[in-house]
C-alpha cells in the first residue's frame, strides 16, 4: 500500500511538468515575435526587406515543418527529456548567434536554430501530458500548454518596446532560454514512479509506418489545418482589411488582438466547457462551436463596428480555440494508437499546423480571392465550420466517468502490488 500511496501522491508532480513546458513554450514564442516589434529597426540597420523580415519571423515554423516528426521519433525511441535536451542546446546556440546577427542570412539562420526548442516541446507535449495526466484532465493539460504560444506572442507585443535595443531584447531572451533549459533538465521526468500507462506498451515490434495507416489521425490532422487556416487568416489579413474598409488602424489592430485573446482563452478553458456540454462526448459540441465560429467571424466582418466586431470575434475565436485541446487529447486515445507512436503523432500534428500556417492564408486563400477580402473571410469562416464537421468523424474516446476511475485505480493497485 505504501507503494500505491507514493504513486498517487507523486501524480501531483504533473503540474510541475506542465508548468515547465508551458514556460518553455512562452519563451519560445516570445523569442520569435520580438522580431516583429523591432521590425523597422532591423530593416534599417541590416538593410533587409519586408519579405525578408517576414521570413525571419516565420523561420521557426520552417524548423517545425521539417523537424516536428523527427522530434517525435526521437522522443519515442530515446525519451521526451532526451529530445528536449538536444533541441534546447541547439536553441540556445541559435539565440546566442542572433545577438551578433548583422545580416539577413545570419538572422534567418539563428531563427531556424532558435525554433528547435519550442518545436520539439510542442511536438512532444501530447506524449508527456498523456503520461502524467489522467484521462479526465487531458483537455486541461493540453489547453494550458497550447495557450503558451499565444501568451508568448502577446507578451512580446506588450513588453518588447520597453527594451532599449534589439540587442538587449536578444540578451534577455538568451538568459530566459537558458533558464527554461535548466528547468527542463532538472524538473522534467519522462514518467512518474509506478507509472500505469493509459496505452499499455506493446510486445510487438513497432513500425512507424503503422501510424500513418490510422484514419482518425489524418482526420484530426485536418482539424488542425482548419484551425490554422482560421487563426492565421484573421491575423494575416484582418487588420489591413478592416482599415481599408474604413476602420481606424488602431481600432482594427485592437479588434484583431481581441481575436487573439479569444483563441488564448479558448485553448485554456474551452475544453472544459465542451466536456460539460457533451458530458464527456465532444462531437456534437464541436459541431455547434464550428457553426458559431462561422457565424461570428462572418457577421463581425460584415458589420465592421469595432465593439460589436470585437465581441463576435472573441466568441468565434474562443469556439475554434476550444476544439484544439479536445482534438489533441483525442489523438492519443484513438483506435490503433500505441504509446510508442504518440511522439511521432504529435510531430505530425505540428507539421500539419505549420504547413497550413504558411500555405493556406498566403497561397490558397489569397491565391483564389486576390484582394477580395469578403471572399477570403468567407473561406476563413468556412474553415471554422469544417473544424467542427471533421470532429464528427473522430470517435468518442474520452473519460467515461466513475467506472473508468475504478478501472484506473484497480490497474494502479495491481501495478503497485507487483512492486
Amino acid at each position: 500500500m505504501d507503494q500505491l500511496n507514493t504513486a498517487v501522491k507523486y501524480s501531483s508532480y504533473r503540474w510541475v511538468v506542465l508548468a515547465v513546458i508551458f514556460i518553455s513554450e512562452v519563451i519560445g514564442a516570445f523569442s520569435q515575435f520580438i522580431l516583429a516589434v523591432f521590425g523597422g529597426q532591423l530593416m534599417s540597420t541590416m538593410g533587409i526587406s519586408t519579405s525578408q523580415l517576414s521570413a525571419a519571423i516565420m523561420a521557426p515554423m520552417f524548423t517545425g515543418i521539417f523537424f516536428s516528426i523527427v522530434a517525435g521519433i526521437i522522443a519515442d525511441r530515446k525519451g521526451v527529456k532526451a529530445s528536449f535536451i538536444i533541441a534546447g542546446a541547439i536553441g540556445i546556440v541559435g539565440t546566442l548567434i542572433r545577438i551578433y546577427a548583422d545580416s539577413y542570412g545570419i538572422l534567418f539562420f539563428s531563427m531556424l536554430l532558435q525554433g528547435f526548442f519550442p518545436v520539439f516541446i510542442s511536438s512532444n507535449a501530447a506524449k508527456l501530458i498523456v503520461t502524467w495526466f489522467p484521462e479526465k484532465e487531458l483537455g486541461i493539460g493540453m489547453g494550458v500548454f497550447m495557450a503558451g504560444g499565444g501568451a508568448g506572442a502577446a507578451l512580446a507585443q506588450a513588453i518588447t518596446a520597453n527594451f532599449s535595443s534589439f540587442y538587449a531584447a536578444c540578451v534577455f531572451t538568451l538568459v530566459s532560454t537558458i533558464i527554461a533549459y535548466v528547468l527542463v533538465i532538472i524538473l522534467i521526468k519522462d514518467k512518474p514512479k509506478n507509472y500505469v500507462p493509459m496505452l499499455p506498451p506493446t510486445q510487438e515490434k513497432i513500425k512507424l509506418g503503422g501510424l500513418w495507416k490510422l484514419p482518425h489521425l489524418w482526420i484530426i490532422g485536418i482539424t488542425m489545418v482548419c484551425f490554422m487556416a482560421y487563426n492565421m487568416s484573421v491575423n494575416s489579413f484582418m487588420p489591413t482589411a478592416l482599415n481599408l474598409a474604413g476602420m481606424d488602424l488602431a481600432a482594427a489592430g485592437l479588434v484583431t488582438s481581441v481575436f487573439a485573446f479569444g483563441i488564448l482563452f479558448g485553448t485554456l478553458f474551452g475544453s472544459i466547457i465542451i466536456n460539460k456540454i457533451g458530458r464527456n462526448k465532444f462531437r456534437i459540441p464541436c459541431l455547434i462551436f464550428g457553426v458559431i465560429s462561422l457565424l461570428c467571424l462572418y457577421l463581425g466582418w460584415t458589420l465592421k463596428v469595432p465593439m460589436t466586431t470585437s465581441v463576435l470575434y472573441f466568441i468565434g475565436a474562443f469556439c475554434v480555440g476550444s476544439m484544439v485541446p479536445v482534438m489533441m487529447s483525442a489523438m492519443v486515445l484513438i483506435p490503433g494508437m500505441k504509446g510508442e507512436y504518440i511522439g511521432a503523432a504529435g510531430g505530425f500534428m505540428n507539421t500539419a499546423r505549420f504547413v497550413a500556417a504558411f500555405v493556406i492564408p498566403s497561397y490558397l486563400f489569397a491565391g483564389i480571392a486576390g484582394s477580395n477580402f469578403n471572399l477570403i473571410f468567407i473561406m476563413t469562416a468556412i474553415s471554422g465550420l469544417l473544424m467542427g464537421v471533421f470532429a464528427m468523424f473522430v470517435p468518442e474516446v474520452f473519460f467515461k466517468g466513475k467506472k473508468a476511475d475504478i478501472k484506473k485505480e484497480g490497474a494502479l493497485k495491481e501495478d503497485a502490488a507487483k512492486i
